[in-house]
């Protein structure tokens, strides 16, 4: 929450921070999701911001390759 609160204050100091700060957060779990079992979009972070990745699985025995989801909203930023 630290983190949460210094973005924030950060933010309302400096608009273009908000604007122009794109945010990838992890809350991951352990393990393998399948295609089918794969979470919703709901990542944790500052409110109201570009909060546009989310890593959500991670260290699977398996196939140890993290899992991240991605809102559509990042595909501008990255071509």
């Amino acid at each position: 929450k630290q983190l949460f609160k210094a973005y924030q204050n950060a933010a309302s100091n400096i608009p273009p921070i908000q604007k122009e700060t794109i945010i990838w957060t992890a809350s991951p779990h352990i393990g393998i999701t399948s295609k089918q079992a794969h979470p919703s979009f709901k990542p944790l972070g500052p409110k109201g911001s570009n909060l546009f990745g989310w890593q959500y699985g991670i260290e699977a025995k398996t196939c140890n390759i993290d899992t991240n989801l991605f809102s559509d909203k990042l595909i501008p930023y990255t071509w």
